[in-house]
């Protein structure tokens, strides 16, 4: 009983291993080891065995392998509609995939069970036939690598916002600057502001954890009779080569 739900095992312990590294660890280079043979081979062979599927060994392969891309279209659409396309969500989809067909698998009687590869399943490859599958393996794999990456180092919720505006009408001299970090680390920033190219103000060092925000407020001498530009400049403490955010108003000139 045991060797025919081996490789059923086999994938149940995989598919737990790839949920506890996403959980434990932010490596992309973990995530891509446990992760792709979760994404793309152990969800099509754990539902290959539950259908009772029968192939020649090359076939049988290449059915998993789709079967596997299959589960990542229809996970998609899945875990978009509850909101939860993050790593997180995926490996807990495909360990869902993986357990409920290895279930399903294991309660098949013997003679619906489907028909494993034979135990060499190479000797029947060709080497046309192993080049082309080892470069579609490496094809997906580097797909699937650069998807976790851009989903790693893309954050469109994750930023610093900084405004800058006037008091009131009747404060027409008087700005306010504010600095929120949404990020997912503590910052620490500086802010310059200077007034027609001419620094009036400097602020070093603000600490802002996540989530925390800052507001300065400064006085402003306007000329009577034109505009004066006032532009606010915010730098990560850490990194002052570049300016992080700008921000800048006309005031003056009534």
């Amino acid at each position: 009983m045991l060797g025919r739900n081996a490789g059923l095992i086999l994938a149940c312990l995989w598919a737990a291993g790839a949920v506890a590294a996403v959980a434990a660890s932010g490596s992309v280079a973990i995530r891509v080891l446990a992760c792709v043979p979760l994404a793309l081979y152990w969800p099509g062979y754990a539902f290959l065995r539950a259908v009772g599927q029968e192939a020649s060994s090359v076939e049988w392969h290449a059915l998993a392998a789709m079967w596997s891309v299959a589960s990542l279209i229809l996970g998609g659409l899945l875990l978009n509609s509850v909101h939860l396309l993050i790593p997180m969500g995926w490996a807990a989809w495909l360990a869902a995939v993986i357990t409920v067909s290895s279930l399903v698998a294991a309660a098949r009687r013997p003679r619906d069970r489907a028909r494993l590869p034979s135990r060499h399943p190479l000797r029947a490859v060709s080497l046309g036939q192993g080049v082309v599958f080892a470069a579609a393996v490496l094809v997906a794999s580097a797909a699937f690598k650069f998807a976790i990456w851009d989903s790693q180092s893309f954050r469109q919720f994750q930023y610093t916002a900084f405004w800058m505006l006037p008091d009131d009408d009747m404060r027409p001299s008087a700005i306010t600057i504010g600095a929120k970090n949404a990020e997912e680390r503590p910052m620490r920033y500086d802010i310059e502001v200077a007034q027609d190219g001419r620094i009036v103000a400097v602020w070093r060092s603000l600490a802002l954890e996540p989530g925390e925000s800052v507001t300065k407020e400064l006085a402003i001498a306007l000329p009577p009779h034109e505009a004066s530009r006032i532009e606010a400049r915010l730098f990560d403490a850490d990194n002052r080569d570049r300016i992080y955010r700008k921000v800048w108003i006309e005031a003056g000139g009534g």
